[in-house]
């Protein structure tokens, strides 16, 4: 998944979009990282340094998009991805649950 470059609103899309692509790319990996994130502090940590740089260029998208709270908003689109690929590793739904959920997120940002 390519993120540089993007415009704002096409930068939050792909966020919203990567549980998809994350969990259909590899499921065995992503069903075994939702296994051991809670009991691995070293997977943990890689899993936060993987997504500090989404939420510092989230927080300047929803700037940019004339959010009123930029930073509080990048955190709620982050935890609710979060909670979204662990759902998709754990539960592994028919791909179209899949697309589906993610779509109603995305309306959710319409720009």
């Amino acid at each position: 998944l390519y993120l540089k470059g993007l415009s704002e609103s096409a930068y939050i899309n792909s966020i919203i979009d990567l549980p998809i692509h994350l969990t259909r790319s590899n499921p065995d990996f992503w069903c075994m990282q939702y296994k051991i994130m809670p009991l691995n502090p070293i997977s943990s940590r890689y899993h936060e340094n993987f997504m500090r740089p989404c939420q510092l260029r989230l927080t300047e998208c929803f700037g940019e998009l004339g959010y009123s709270n930029p930073a509080m908003e990048a955190e709620l689109l982050l935890i609710h991805i979060d909670g979204v690929w662990k759902y998709f590793a754990a539960h592994q739904p028919a791909v179209s649950i899949k697309k589906e959920l993610i779509e109603v997120m995305k309306q959710k940002y319409t720009f």
